[in-house]
C-alpha cells in the first residue's frame, strides 16, 4: 500500500489515529514529530481533541506533555494558518509548525521538533510536510463529522441516541468491558445495557459486526467527502 493509502487507512479509524506521528516521521526520517486536532473557538472553548507523539530514540524528551498541549493550544490561537518556526529556549528546540484548516471548527497541527545536534527539515521536506499536513486534514474531515454528528452516516447509526454512540465509538478499540465502563465514567451495568440496545437498534450480533459496519459507513462518508 503507498504512503496515501497507508494514512487513509489510519484515518478512517480513531483507534489507528495516535500512530500517524511515527508513520509520517519514519517515512520522511524525522526524529520528533507531534499531530493534534484543535477544536477552536474563544481561549476558553479552544480545546485539543487529540494529540499524539513520536520521537526517536535519538530525541531526549524535554517538555512534558503540559508543556507541549500549551505549546500546540498557543499555536492554534495564533490564528495563522501556515508553516513557520518558533524556538523554545527551555530546551533550544526548533519548532517547525504547520496548520492546516479541517472544517470550520477544527486545525490540524503539524509541528515537526528539531533538537541542536540532529538533522534539519530541509525546504522541500517542508513543502511535502505542508502537503501531508493538507491531506490529513481531508481526511480526518469526514472522521470529525461522524464523530460529532453520526446523522451524517444515515441510518441504522443515525437511530443511536449521542450516549450509544459515543458507546460505540469506544469499543472500536482493544479495551475490554471493564476498561471501556472506566474510560466512559459510567457502570459496567449501563455499558451492558447500552450495548444490548447498540446490538439491537444496528441488528449485528457482537462488537465486530458493529464496529464493521461504522467502518464501512464513515467509508462511504469518507470517499464522498474527498470528492466534494
Amino acid at each position: 500500500m503507498d504512503f496515501a493509502g497507508t494514512l487513509r487507512q489510519m484515518t478512517l479509524s480513531e483507534k489507528h489515529h495516535p500512530e500517524i506521528p511515527a508513520v509520517v516521521a519514519r517515512i520522511f526520517g524525522l526524529n520528533s514529530l507531534s499531530i493534534a486536532v484543535v477544536r477552536q473557538g474563544n481561549d476558553a472553548d479552544c480545546k485539543i481533541l487529540k494529540l499524539s507523539s513520536y520521537r526517536s530514540r535519538l530525541v531526549r524528551m524535554h517538555n512534558e506533555r503540559a508543556d507541549l498541549e500549551k505549546a500546540v493550544l498557543g499555536w492554534a490561537k495564533s490564528e495563522t494558518v501556515t508553516a513557520s518556526a518558533c524556538t523554545d529556549p527551555a530546551c533550544s528546540c526548533r519548532h517547525v509548525v504547520i496548520m492546516e484548516k479541517i472544517n470550520a471548527s477544527h486545525l490540524l497541527v503539524l509541528a515537526v521538533h528539531e533538537q541542536p545536534g540532529l538533522s534539519t527539515l530541509k525546504q522541500d521536506t517542508m513543502e511535502i510536510m505542508q502537503l501531508v499536513a493538507g491531506y490529513i486534514a481531508r481526511s480526518l474531515r469526514g472522521s470529525i463529522d461522524c464523530a460529532e454528528n453520526p446523522q451524517v452516516l444515515g441510518t441504522p447509526l443515525s437511530t443511536l441516541s449521542p450516549t450509544e454512540w459515543r458507546v460505540l465509538r469506544a469499543m472500536n478499540s482493544d479495551d475490554s468491558e471493564k476498561q471501556l465502563a472506566i474510560r466512559l465514567d459510567i457502570s459496567l451495568h449501563s455499558l451492558h445495557a447500552h450495548i444490548k440496545t447498540i446490538y439491537r437498534k444496528l441488528r449485528v450480533s457482537g462488537r465486530m459486526q458493529a464496529i464493521q459496519l461504522t467502518e464501512e459507513a464513515s467509508y462511504k462518508y469518507y470517499v464522498g467527502n474527498l470528492r466534494d
